[in-house]
């Protein structure tokens, strides 16, 4: 079941999916493309050529003021700590603002358009191993310090509950105890999640229904039934 876009906060998903993710049929990721409206989520192939550098290009449209990656890094901030420094309306707030118009509806929604566009938060969603994304992040931070670009702000996640994607259940142990050996600070839920369950939660903090969480759920324990074994 698609998600509409009323429900949704004035987010933008930036998937960077690493190439052995592609043809993954367990990937649970992609799940996203199919559940979320266009308009909220690009896909990007890393070790597609080309696809990288319009990711890095996004990124940093506003000069990354209105971008974060959704990494649980040693720097990573929370959730609450971004938002304190972002103001972002919710799309559904277009439908109030026309009914509340009268006559002036057409401009009310045009003057809001716009600001919407200003305002719009891209997040940028690795998905791939742990191993993999990590190394994604660290060619991101290469890249635009060789550019001389501000590195966007890491957001990490403090699930309240255990992962419900078969991967994170089997194979995240190892990774997992490696890197917290190395830093302590980091949440072992938050390394466990599967991607499309981090931009669930994520979602649902930003502002998004409950519904649309849901949703995403629903889908990868579809996806947990339908997956080659």
């Amino acid at each position: 079941q698609n998600i509409d876009r009323d429900d949704l906060p004035n987010v933008k998903i930036l998937l960077l999916l690493h190439h052995k993710e592609y043809l993954n049929a367990g990937n649970s990721a992609k799940s996203l493309i199919a559940l979320l409206p266009e308009e909220n989520i690009e896909l990007y192939v890393y070790g597609k050529e080309g696809d990288f550098d319009r990711c890095i290009d996004e990124m940093m449209i506003d000069q990354g003021r209105h971008t974060a990656i959704l990494w649980p890094g040693e720097n990573a901030v929370s959730v609450e700590e971004f938002k304190s420094s972002c103001c972002l309306p919710t799309q559904s707030n277009i439908s109030k603002m026309t009914k509340s118009g009268g006559s002036d509806n057409g401009a009310v929604e045009n003057n809001y358009q716009a600001d919407k566009e200003q305002t719009i938060l891209r997040i940028v969603a690795l998905d791939g191993t742990y191993k993999n994304a990590k190394n994604m992040h660290k060619t991101i931070r290469r890249r635009l310090h060789e550019e001389d670009h501000m590195m966007p702000s890491c957001i990490a996640l403090h699930p309240k509950s255990v992962s419900q994607f078969h991967r994170a259940k089997k194979n995240y142990g190892t990774a997992i105890k490696d890197n917290l050996k190395v830093n302590e600070r980091l949440d072992e839920r938050a390394l466990r999640v599967s991607t499309a369950e981090a931009c669930a939660l994520l979602l649902t903090e930003l502002g998004a229904k409950e519904c649309v969480q849901e949703k995403i759920i629903k889908a990868l324990l579809v996806n947990n039934c339908n997956r080659v074994t």
